[in-house]
């Protein structure tokens, strides 16, 4: 979705070969960027296939501007989730009284 921003906001055209193109390659190097902190990660999910879709780089930085928003919101469920599976599956706590 990155990378069709980038075209759309660039004015490109996409065809349906390059979206073919580009899909499999979006799939793959969000694969590949499991390890990797969050804006460098960002980089290189967006950039492979956005050059697939011939859409310009430079407006990179843009996006991730804005993405760190949403980032936030994921990030506090994602917390949220795991804090609330680990009071579910835990055993209750032993009182001495």
């Amino acid at each position: 979705m990155m990378a069709l921003s980038l075209a759309w906001m660039a004015g490109v055209e996409v065809s349906p070969l390059q979206l073919a193109v580009a899909l499999p390659l979006a799939v793959l190097s969000s694969l590949a960027i499991l390890g990797m902190p969050g804006q460098i990660s960002f980089y290189a999910s967006v950039a492979p296939t956005a050059i697939a879709l011939g859409a310009p780089l430079e407006l990179l930085p843009i996006l991730l501007a804005i993405d760190v928003i949403p980032d936030m919101f994921r990030t506090v469920a994602n917390v949220t989730h795991d804090v609330a599976a680990a009071a579910a599956i835990a055993p209750p706590a032993a009182t001495d009284q």
